[in-house]
C-alpha cells in the first residue's frame, strides 16, 4: 500500500505539477486516499511548490471534497 506521500507524488507527476490542474490533482488524491485533510493538503502543496492555502482554498470551495473519511457499506 502506498503512503499518502507516494500517492500525492504520483498524481502530481501525472499532471506534470501544473497549477491549472490543481482540482484534478485534489480530486484524484481524494479518490486514492479517501479524504482531503490538512496532512494531504500540505503534501499536495509541498509537491506542487505552491502555498498550502491555495490548495486549502480550492478544496474548501467545492463541497465534493471530503474533510473526513466517508465510508459506505453495501
Amino acid at each position: 500500500m502506498d503512503t499518502v506521500s507516494d500517492v500525492v507524488k504520483q498524481i502530481v507527476r501525472l499532471y506534470h505539477g501544473e497549477r491549472s490542474k490543481l482540482l484534478d490533482i485534489v480530486r484524484d488524491v481524494q479518490a486514492e486516499v479517501g479524504l482531503i485533510d490538512v496532512r494531504v493538503i500540505s503534501r499536495i502543496a509541498e509537491e506542487m511548490r505552491i502555498p498550502a492555502m491555495d490548495v486549502a482554498d480550492s478544496a474548501a470551495f467545492y463541497n465534493f471534497f471530503y474533510k473526513r473519511l466517508c465510508i459506505a457499506f453495501i
